[in-house]
């Protein structure tokens, strides 16, 4: 844990260099800074999730890349729907296995292009060779190595209006991982986020820059149910501002955090382009800030947050070829504990809202999506480019 903790810290600092050094903001009490610490530790843990689960059930999770030695495809996320469509029922019907006819792998555009191309030409056979090839039965051809690697950026704006202590900024984050698949039926990874948090707060500023480790794993139980866990452990360093009698007070700190992110995903395909994804997921966040000296000389003591969640609804979506806009609702029920009282509480009960597009139009791939709860908003954008 020495090792892991002594990795992060050079991680941030490498970070907080590569994007640029800012004036230094502190304040004289560090209870201010856990409302916009958690915000940053609850997005990147939520961002994590989504390209996890994104990219077994299908959508434009993150870009994707196999590591095999002759491959000469991208594998990216594609849904199990958009592949049908791809493919005309008379071939999926030739299909020796009867899994391959639910064509639940990562493939992208040229990789469909190439068997729609062999059906339109009537060469079912060349058909079937090429998904062969997927099982690694052409040594040579297309290597479809277990092993693959991922990245996408996300950009989040927030909004925290709980009194008394608001906030509101823009949290900014690269992600990247490394993954294996295990015959389709356990993905298994690691990711790592760096990001960048600057907010408003309702007495000053708040700036922040941090590093993250998160291991993964993904149970594929079936073509609709999945289950998921990831768990993430992170610094990042803290400096904000605050409005005083006698001016401003400025200072810095540490902020150490954890999540623990588990869930259960079932997709069900309605039909005329319908598809349903209910999850059930629990969540735990704990951020903790060290205790530090402020710019008057004030010694300030060290603070934590603890979040635990259980969230549970469902996401409507209408799938076609480029768009695929959607609409979730979920209910949240928090158990949330801090050693100080000056920091935004968390209701006990509340809800959650999501409306959004996912696009794809090659070579771009993202998602845009509005997220409101109680007396709280987010907008979230992420995506990029593939090869």
């Amino acid at each position: 844990m020495k090792s892991l903790n002594k990795f992060l810290q050079i991680s941030t600092l490498a970070w907080f260099l590569a994007i640029g050094t800012s004036q230094s903001f502190g304040q004289s009490n560090p209870n201010d800074q856990l409302t916009s610490a958690r915000t940053s530790n609850v997005i990147t843990s939520n961002s994590i999730s989504s390209v996890i689960t994104s990219g077994v059930m299908g959508g434009t999770g993150a870009f994707r890349m196999s590591l095999g030695r002759n491959n000469n495809y991208q594998f990216n996320p594609s849904s199990v729907i958009e592949a049908k469509q791809a493919l005309p029922s008379v071939m999926v019907d030739n299909f020796k296995d009867p899994e391959e006819a639910d064509l639940a792998f990562l493939c992208d555009s040229s990789f469909v292009n190439d068997l729609k191309i062999a059906h339109d030409s009537n060469h079912i056979n060349q058909g079937s060779y090429l998904l062969n090839a997927h099982d690694g039965g052409l040594a040579g051809s297309v290597d479809l190595s277990n092993w693959s690697i991922w990245g996408t950026p996300v950009f989040s704006q927030f909004s925290n209006n709980i009194q008394p202590y608001t906030s509101n900024g823009s949290v900014k984050i690269a992600l990247i991982g490394i993954e294996h698949n295990y015959e389709d039926t356990f993905i298994s990874g690691v990711s790592f986020a760096f990001d960048s948090t600057n907010a408003d707060t309702y007495n000053g500023t708040f700036n922040s820059r941090g590093a993250t480790v998160s291991p993964y794993l993904v149970y594929v139980i079936n073509d609709s149910l999945t289950a998921d866990i990831s768990m993430g452990f992170g610094v990042a360093s803290l400096s904000s501002s605050s409005n005083g009698t006698g001016g401003p007070n400025y200072g810095s700190s540490v902020d150490h955090r954890y999540f623990l992110a588990t869930g259960l995903t079932k997709r069900s395909d309605l039909g005329n382009k319908f598809s349903l994804t209910s999850r059930i997921v629990f969540n735990y966040f704990k951020d903790g800030i060290d205790s530090y000296v402020d710019s008057t000389g004030t010694s300030n003591a060290a603070v934590n947050t603890n979040l635990s969640q259980l969230k549970l609804g469902g996401q409507l979506a209408y799938e076609t070829k480029r768009i695929t806009p959607f609409f979730a609702l979920y209910g949240l029920a928090n158990s949330f504990n801090a050693s100080t009282s000056q920091t935004t509480q968390e209701y006990s009960a509340s809800y959650q809202t999501l409306i959004g597009v996912n696009f794809s139009k090659e070579p771009f791939f993202g998602t845009v999506a509005y997220q409101m709860e109680r007396d709280r908003s987010q907008f979230r954008l992420y995506g990029g480019i593939r090869f």
